[in-house]
């Protein structure tokens, strides 16, 4: 697979009624959501605490993913693979003011990362120009970079964003609306 220069944004990426299921579904009190100190895992935990729960990884799949499999099939012709690494769903809550989380790659060996926005919402994707430039799988803590900002993308219910997983980036915490609800995916 060939990993991506460019960010693509793609607006309206499901169908509308199949998406309205999806979105119903996913925010409703029956979907379960699992706390995390540290949804990017670096940083004090202060600004980067939120909600997850994990579709698919190397471990397997959760009861859930099959709910998500037409969609994840959309993602991955949009991609370009159907090797995905991990899918995970991510919210984070209004806290009164906007927290910027920890700037972050996913993995750390090269894969394209997908953000598929599940509500309208405040609270931007940010990626940097900065790539990951650290051997494969050592961690990214510290690299004391100043990082500069590539594209920030608005969550928009219903749109795709994908980008090469080792640009570093991060979002913000939402504002103006009660939560910022995504799913994040991961391809070779």
């Amino acid at each position: 697979m060939e990993y991506m220069t460019d960010i693509k944004v793609i607006d309206n990426v499901l169908d509308e009624e199949y998406f309205f299921q999806l979105q119903s579904h996913m925010t409703s009190d029956h979907w379960p959501w699992f706390f995390m100190d540290n949804i990017t895992s670096i940083g004090d935990g202060q600004s980067n605490y939120g909600f997850f729960h994990m579709l698919m990884n190397e471990h397997g799949e959760s009861k859930r993913y099959e709910s998500v499999k037409e969609l994840v099939q959309t993602i991955s012709k949009h991609v370009g693979s159907d090797r995905i690494i991990r899918c995970r769903m991510d919210m984070t809550v209004n806290r009164g003011k906007s927290y910027l989380c920890e700037p972050h790659v996913d993995l750390t060996q090269p894969h394209t990362t997908t953000i598929f926005y599940v509500n309208d919402s405040d609270g931007n994707t940010v990626i940097y120009n900065e790539m990951y430039d650290m051997p494969p799988n050592v961690p990214y803590m510290n690299m004391h970079k100043k990082l500069t900002i590539k594209q920030e993308i608005q969550p928009k219910a219903n749109r795709l964003l994908i980008f090469n997983g080792l640009h570093m980036h991060t979002g913000h915490t939402p504002t103006t609306c009660n939560q910022r609800v995504l799913i994040n995916s991961n391809f070779r």
